[in-house]
């Protein structure tokens, strides 16, 4: 007997692990604004790269040597790539503010999210959590001002880097089993941005305190969520992955409400309305595909 009801199951839980990473990585991100003011955004990027690479290769313990020459290409695009996306990100939100840089960030994997389209509804996703999105734009916008343009480059690199990301991520967990290809992609990003950020982060070595916010940064801003997401990737499609991080945007005017007691404006509301409507519809179809794939094949 087709066992139909079992086939959701792992998009279900793939949903499941990208909501726990996305709400994770806020509470990281403000770790590493705090460790800004002492060691500056690359120092900061190196020590979350680095931290989260020890630990997860001493939990891994890739057997490298065994690796062909195509999983080795792939593992090392994913390093340059999450070395570039990261530095990218917090060189931006040192000049210009976090809620600017996560609304522009986020149209890179929406725009993946539009190309993987198939179907009008997919589309329909897709506009409707970007209009969500440029809520938060626009609430974002006309109440900042002055925006370093540096910054607004950073982040535009930025998003393009994350939507990347989210295609050689999916590629290296195709070729390299369990989180191994994760960690030394880690290990290689920490390396590339070591010139410019290892110097600057040795002071971290004689703070407690600092070093406290650069452990819980590599734990909650990299190795959680990233190890999270690298597994969603495997059990959900990109397109509904892409959908399903512009989330975040909400989630952070969520966590900033909860954790910071800052408003929500009626923007947000409607923003954040938009947006889970999106991503539960996204899935929620992506799920009717899958059951229905899998009676047919039965």
């Amino acid at each position: 007997m087709s066992s139909s009801f079992a086939t959701p199951r792992p998009a279900v839980i793939g949903v499941l692990l990208v909501l726990c990473g996305s709400t994770i990585f806020q509470f990281g991100s403000t770790a590493a604004a705090q460790l800004f003011p002492y060691i500056g955004p690359l120092a900061t990027a190196f020590l979350r790269q680095f931290i989260a690479a020890v630990l997860l290769l001493a939990i891994t313990r890739p057997k490298v040597w065994e690796w062909n020459r195509t999983q080795w290409q792939w593992v090392l695009l994913f390093g340059l790539v999450l070395a570039a996306m990261n530095s990218l990100f917090y060189c931006a939100i040192d000049r210009i503010p976090l809620a600017v840089a996560v609304t522009i960030e986020f149209l890179g994997p929406l725009g993946l999210a539009a190309g993987l389209s198939r179907t009008i509804k997919d589309i329909f996703w897709v506009i409707l959590a970007l209009a969500g999105i440029g809520l938060f734009g626009i609430e974002s916008w006309t109440t900042s001002a002055n925006l370093d343009p540096l910054g607004l480059g950073f982040i535009t690199l930025a998003a393009c880097c994350w939507a990347l990301y989210i295609v050689v991520a999916g590629k290296v967990g195709e070729q390299v089993p369990g989180t191994a290809g994760l960690a030394v992609a880690l290990f290689i990003a920490s390396l590339c941005i070591a010139p410019l950020g290892a110097p600057r982060a040795l002071p971290v070595l004689f703070d407690a305190h600092l070093f406290l916010l650069a452990l819980l940064t590599a734990l909650m801003a990299s190795l959680i969520p990233f190890t999270l997401e690298f597994v969603a990737l495997r059990m959900i499609p990109n397109a509904t992955f892409s959908i399903l991080m512009s989330l975040e945007p909400a989630i952070a005017a969520g966590a900033g409400w909860v954790v910071l007691s800052q408003p929500i404006s009626s923007y947000s509301v409607v923003a954040i309305g938009c947006v889970i409507l999106a991503s539960v519809g996204s899935t929620w179809f992506s799920r009717k595909k899958a059951t229905v794939v899998a009676e047919g094949e039965f």
